[in-house]
């Protein structure tokens, strides 16, 4: 198939503009028409529906936000996300079929105007259509298409702030045309949150649902973009949350008819759903009481988010440490590390969240939640960025190299290295921030080569399986990065023995007894041996693996991986699963359980998806080594090595040469490992 010609059809030149309405309607929802070619759209048109469908999850949430977000990540990743090389012609029209698909779908959920242009001026091209059914002072999104213009399916929106017989539509060369509407006033619902052992009222996500099919937020903290919506990380674009907090109450106006109510409390507590019939006008008090699935921290395990910024989304002041109480409660992640950062700006360079000294923010804690102050060191071009947790004295510079620590002349000195030993004669746990850092190739397999960090953040669960197919004993931590993202959203729970104690949550991180997770709980031991720790066996001996996934939604795939290898697997639609077999040693292993509804087990990728540490099992006190792992790392920090040669700034070539000899450290530590495994 020629590309140049590939890439010249337009959406016009799809028999789009001749379906009407009726024959949309008719059809089966979300599916195209056997007629419709398999031509692509042009750059410029699919460019057009990522720009529409974005604006649309920021305009309003809809319960197909996700799968919105979904599709115009394909499009991104089709039109601007960098490739070795051209995508195939299959991709683009994959991508424009899914396209056309959803742009179809959504004009089933949403009012749907269609306009003609009279005498130069547009107008709706049905003379009397049926009224848009609004309520007094909610907006409603609307699509437009417009005659002629097959391609151009815009986004706006109506509002009445008092009864009505039309609204104004505005289009997009901002005229705007009167539209036919009925308006009715709202209903209002009162809330209480309850959980099940307290008496008080207690914070939580709140879900409310109109029958417009638009989520709606609560009165309370309706003016707070923080808790509102959140940016598409990477993407020039931003979301409306679906949901709302709330500090056990809540006021939320609805549009009349079907309303439902959801309360979520992190990912221990079952979902709580109540349906209400609502009358125009009406108030209604209504109660929801939460209960857990598990109690997880009665079981020795403690949730914990590595990596929160409280600051606002633009990320240059703090946000209020109340409202902090409230998110972690409502989130039920009982330790979040709140880390001050320095970002460098030309007119207004920044250093926050700086609420409290390092240590606890006393405000925040108490005897179930702790909020705990530490740093991340960012170098944003060659080492990447290290969470340094447990902290009691910040660490200077906090930020080097250009980006976050300067303009294109800062220098990328003092190395990691440098910082990290500093933070460790504190006591420090030091966690790689951000999978394997900048370009995929940094510091990160250097430190853990040379025992230089206690835990991974956000790691491919490939990588991990690389470094423990090197014998090298670590653990999965998980955090946020809010305000990139919700805290919480991806968190690791720890295994803590003795109280409940920060000291005490961050040595479980450091040992390696935790698993990061958005949603399943995971649990996994051979014979008394729990995650983190090591076996020790003899060839030929039999042990016990017993697995265990909890879940407040379908598992869908649940796995134990073993040496590179899949061990067990199970796809099911239940909530719960347990493996427990015999396993026979013939070798040195580590073993890890996985579960994930997508075929992406990385706990940062998307909601449902855990991933646990390694258990170890040390047959005849020989490690697990695989020769092509270790060339493989060899390779990356070759890469990074490469890179920091070129374009590393330094103040004179003693810097140079520090930087450089300790990437070839990195270097001969895994070639030392691999002289010794063939010795």
């Amino acid at each position: 198939m020629n590309r140049r010609k590939l890439l010249g059809w337009t959406m016009s030149s799809l028999p789009l503009a001749s379906l009407t309405q009726e024959e949309a309607l008719a059809m089966p929802p979300g599916r195209l028409p056997a007629r419709w070619p398999d031509y692509s759209l042009s750059q410029a048109n699919l460019d057009h529906h990522y720009k529409l469908f974005t604006s649309l999850c920021h305009q309003a949430a809809l319960p197909s936000q996700d799968e919105t977000l979904a599709v115009a990540e394909k499009i991104y990743q089709l039109l601007h996300a960098w490739r070795p090389s051209a995508p195939p012609d299959a991709e683009f029209v994959a991508t424009s079929r899914s396209t056309l698909d959803h742009a179809l779908s959504l004009t089933r959920l949403l009012p749907t105007l269609d306009l003609r242009r009279d005498n130069g001026k547009w107008s709706l091209a049905n003379s009397a259509p049926e009224p848009i059914l609004l309520t007094t002072n909610l907006s409603r999104a609307v699509l437009i298409r417009f005659a002629g213009e097959s391609d151009r399916l815009e986004l706006s929106e109506l509002l009445a702030t008092a009864a009505c017989e039309s609204a104004p539509l505005k289009l997009p060369d901002g005229t705007e045309i009167p539209v036919p509407v009925r308006v009715t006033p709202p209903a209002i619902v009162r809330g209480r949150l309850f959980e099940e052992g307290r008496t008080e009222v207690w914070p939580g996500r709140v879900w409310a649902l109109g029958p417009d099919g638009q989520y709606r937020h609560g009165k309370a903290y309706a003016s707070i973009g923080t808790v509102n919506e959140k940016p598409l990380v990477f993407r020039p674009a931003w979301r409306k949350l679906p949901f709302f907090y709330s500090d056990g109450t809540f006021e939320v106006a609805v549009p009349p008819g079907k309303v439902s109510l959801t309360l979520e409390r992190g990912f221990e507590h079952y979902l709580v759903a109540l349906d209400l019939e609502l009358k125009p006008g009406e108030s209604r008090e209504i109660s929801l009481t939460g209960k857990r699935i598990l109690d997880m921290r009665a079981r020795g395990w403690v949730s914990g988010d590595t990596h929160v910024h409280w600051v606002v989304n633009a990320w240059d002041e703090n946000e209020d440490p109340g409202l902090l109480r409230v998110v972690q409660r409502a989130e039920d992640v009982r330790v979040v590390n709140n880390l001050t950062l320095h970002q460098w700006r030309p007119n207004r360079p920044f250093t926050k969240p700086d609420h409290a000294p390092m240590g606890p923010l006393q405000s925040s804690c108490d005897d179930d939640y702790l909020v705990q102050m530490g740093e991340e060191f960012r170098n944003d071009n060659q080492y990447g960025h290290i969470n340094l947790l447990n902290l009691r004295e910040l660490i200077h510079p906090i930020s080097t190299g250009p980006g976050s620590g300067g303009d294109s002349k800062a220098l990328d000195y003092p190395i990691n290295k440098t910082i990290i030993e500093q933070a460790r004669k504190q006591g420090a746990v030091v966690c790689e921030a951000h999978n394997l850092g900048p370009f995929g190739a940094s510091a990160v397999p250097i430190h853990v080569a040379l025992g230089l960090c206690d835990c991974l953040d956000q790691l491919e669960p490939a990588h991990y399986y690389r470094f423990l197919d090197c014998g090298f004993r670590i653990g999965l931590g998980n955090g946020s990065d809010h305000p990139a993202r919700l805290v919480g959203c991806c968190r690791v729970y720890a295994r803590i023995q003795g109280p409940f104690s920060f000291a005490n949550w961050v040595e479980g991180l450091r040992l390696g007894r935790t698993f990061t997770t958005s949603g399943p709980l995971l649990f996994l031991q051979v014979d008394e041996t729990q995650i983190g720790d090591t076996l020790n066996a003899h060839k030929g001996q039999t042990v016990r693996v017993r697995a265990r996934a909890v879940s407040r939604k379908p598992l869908g795939t649940f796995e134990l991986i073993s040496n590179n290898a899949v061990l067990k697997t199970i796809r099911t639609e239940k909530t719960e699963h347990l493996f427990e077999f015999d396993l026979t040693l013939e070798q040195s292993r580590w073993i890890t359980a996985r579960a994930a509804r997508v075929e992406n087990f990385d706990a940062l990728a998307g909601p449902d998806i855990a991933h646990t540490s390694a258990i170890y099992l040390m047959v005849a006190d020989k490690p697990v080594f695989r020769p092509e792992a270790a060339e493989w790392w060899i390779n990356n920090i070759r890469q990074h090595r490469e890179r920091l040669r070129l374009t590393g700034n330094f103040a004179n070539e003693q810097q140079r040469r520090e930087a450089l000899d300790f990437a070839d450290q990195g270097i001969a530590r895994y070639q030392e490992l691999i002289t010794r495994h063939r010795g």
